[in-house]
């Protein structure tokens, strides 16, 4: 331009160090009353705004300055040619504040120039852009950023989107966010900044870029996504994700008129697990869980953790109901493969309940409820199965939900009773002991069997109330028992939830004491399935601590295989209970008394009793005292009485 000095940079209008200057406080370009003239070399005149700017001697040292080498006017300029008559001072000070400004900035700056063409090439990049994405200013000066392959494929259309709203709708500003490479192809998440200076006609003359390096919060912000919809331990989709993804697959399978089935898993025992191994265990057997899952599924299903030890998964693209029971079994199969922890066997299986849309449900609420109510009854039929729903098993549980309100109402209204089957002696048939039965008679008069309540109770959780309720008043009528001139040993059942009470002990030191009973009047029975649970760790202390009470420890259902034999001697018992038979078996196998001989045996030799219980007739009471039974119990002998009607003789029939 004629006039211009060397490294000098004017501007007509609002060009771009001008908009700059702007930005960055006014340090290029100062209004005409805030610097002396002598200092400055030209001026600037702005009529729409009637507004002078001094245009100072600097000259760029790098960095953004360095758009005074290559600057060229598109207007004509009044800019005299003059010799300064002021020592430059200021312009220099200038010149240094800004460039420490870009220095400090924590953002890149960059200038597209598009003064010879359509593509803007890089004619500034600062020392911060170098730094972030590794190109140096000698690489980058004169080549566009498609030449240096900064944005990343997937999101040039975004690019060209943002370029194209600067060129067609006349904006002025823009900010894009998109993933950038660097020179080493290294992913970078940027934010870019941009302003746009325009020539007189309209048309872009430079595009200044501020862009900041967002990787660091784009990856936290991935991360508190992940986490609002991921489970922490396992992975898996949440609860608030399976929601989204069932409602989706049942979109999908009406538009399709396809099937979808949904799982509810749940772990069996899992309390156990944790009770007896810790939680730590706990941990890594849902992680076990969740990983055998993913791995069994298609890519398409979506396992989730519903949490605690519930598990979920949406199957979709079925045509059959067959290919949903097809999964359900092999899951079955899967989860219930041996897991160890620290060396020791931890035995586990799951529970599956089957809802298949549209058949069992229109909606994803229909449907889940479906789901729990096969869950339920899978539960309920003895756990490590699947159940497929069916409108059967809605009428079930309504009746167990009626079932076990009308349960808790009688507990607290106390309207269950104890009855009391008589354990007898053999041969002398002298009453040793009474075992407490529970009974409950409807509002209709009709009893209700114990097969139909207690299993609800243990399942709903009533079983505490329940269990706590018989310990309490068995011991009181073995009080008054003794104190009519009769002592006898009381016998209370114990369930295994009941056994994982933390405050076992304390309950029975408490019942104890409140009724007075001497601990040897007081047996706790528990079955041979019970104590052969693997969670038997978790409670074996307890029974220690109670045959130091002095209280009586049964051994209910003895033979039937679930307890090892190497650890009878040193666990705490004092008698075994079995199955009269057994004696039967013998017979039948030409060994006379059998099985029931042999436990016998075994007794004898540990200085322990045996009673044979479920007796139902002469024959089988003659061999069980032919092989030394010690006692026997039963409908033959006598059936259960209420407390009143304990007969303190022996009885006839033995």
């Amino acid at each position: 331009m004629r006039g211009s000095r060397p490294g000098i940079t004017c501007i007509a209008g609002m060009g771009a160090i001008l908009l700059l200057a702007q930005v960055m406080s006014g340090f290029l370009a100062v209004p005409a009353r805030d610097v002396p003239r002598e200092t400055a070399i030209g001026r600037v005149a702005q009529p729409e705004s009637g507004m002078e700017w001094w245009v100072l001697g600097a000259t760029g040292a790098g960095g953004l300055l360095s758009w005074g080498r290559r600057r060229r006017l598109h207007s004509a300029i009044d800019l005299p040619h003059q010799p300064v008559k002021a020592p430059l001072d200021a312009e220099r000070r200038t010149a240094e504040l800004l460039g420490r400004h870009i220095r400090n900035t924590p953002l890149a700056v960059v200038e597209l120039d598009y003064s010879r063409g359509p593509v803007g090439v890089i004619s500034t990049w600062s020392g911060q852009a170098q730094r972030i994405f590794g190109w140096t200013e000698q690489e980058v000066l004169g080549r566009s950023l498609d030449e240096i392959g900064l944005v990343h494929e997937a999101d040039q259309a975004r690019r060209h989107a943002a370029y194209q709203a600067i060129r067609d709708d006349g904006l002025s500003s823009v900010e894009l966010t998109a993933r950038t490479w660097t020179r080493d192809r290294r992913l970078l998440h940027c934010t870019a900044h941009i302003s746009v200076a325009r020539r007189p006609d309209g048309a872009i003359d430079t595009i200044l870029m501020f862009i900041e390096d967002v990787t660091a919060r784009i990856a936290i912000q991935a991360e508190i996504t992940h986490l609002a919809h991921h489970d922490a331990l396992t992975g898996l989709a949440n609860r608030t994700l399976f929601h989204d993804r069932l409602r989706q697959a049942l979109n999908r399978a009406r538009r399709d008129s396809d099937k979808v089935a949904l799982m509810l898993i749940d772990v069996d025992s899992f309390k156990q697990v944790n009770d007896t191994h810790g939680h730590a265990c706990g941990d890594a057997l849902l992680l076990d869980i969740a990983q055998k899952l993913s791995s069994t599924v298609r890519e398409t299903d979506s396992p989730a953790r519903l949490g605690g030890d519930e598990f979920a998964l949406v199957q979709v693209g079925i045509s059959h109901d067959s290919a949903a029971q097809l999964l359900a079994n092999r899951l079955i199969a899967v989860l219930a493969q041996p897991f160890y922890w620290e060396g020791l066997l931890v035995e586990r299986s799951c529970s599956i309940g089957v809802a298949i849309f549209p058949g069992h449900g229109g909606s994803d609420e229909a449907l889940l409820r479906a789901a729990d109510v096969a869950l339920y009854r899978a539960k309920a039929a003895g756990r490590n199965r699947f159940v497929v729903y069916s409108k059967e098993l809605d009428e079930d549980l309504t009746r167990n939900r009626s079932l076990q309100a009308k349960l808790a109402a009688a507990l607290e209204r106390r309207e269950l009773e104890l009855v009391y089957q008589p354990i007898l002696s053999l041969p002398q048939g002298e009453v040793l002991a009474m075992e407490a039965l529970c009974r409950w008679r409807g509002a209709d008069g009709s009893w209700i069997p114990p097969s139909s309540f207690l299993p609800l109770a243990e399942s709903c959780g009533l079983i505490k109330h329940l269990g706590e309720w018989v310990l309490r008043t068995a011991c009181a009528q073995g009080v008054a028992w003794a104190a009519a001139g009769r002592p006898l040993v009381v016998a209370v059942n114990l369930s295994l939830p009941e056994l994982l009470r933390p405050d076992l002990v304390p309950l029975v030191r408490e019942a104890l004491d409140e009724s007075g009973l001497a601990p040897g009047l007081l047996q706790l029975e528990l079955t041979e399935r019970v104590i052969g649970n693997p969670a038997r760790a978790a409670f074996v202390n307890r029974l220690h601590d109670l045959s130091a009470l002095g209280v009586r420890i049964a051994i209910d259902d003895f033979g039937t295989g679930h307890f090892p034999l190497a650890e009878l001697a040193s666990f705490p018992f004092d008698l075994l209970k079995i199955d009269a038979a057994m004696a039967d078996e013998g017979d039948r196998a030409g060994r006379p008394g059998g099985i029931a001989q042999g436990i016998v045996r075994l007794a004898d030799s540990l200085g322990k009793q045996v009673v044979a219980e479920k007796v139902e007739t002469g024959k089988q009471l003659d061999r069980l005292a032919a092989i030394g039974c010690h006692a026997a119990q039963g409908f033959f002998l006598h059936p259960p009485l209420p407390p009143g009607d304990v007969p303190f003789r022996p009885v006839a029939a033995v």
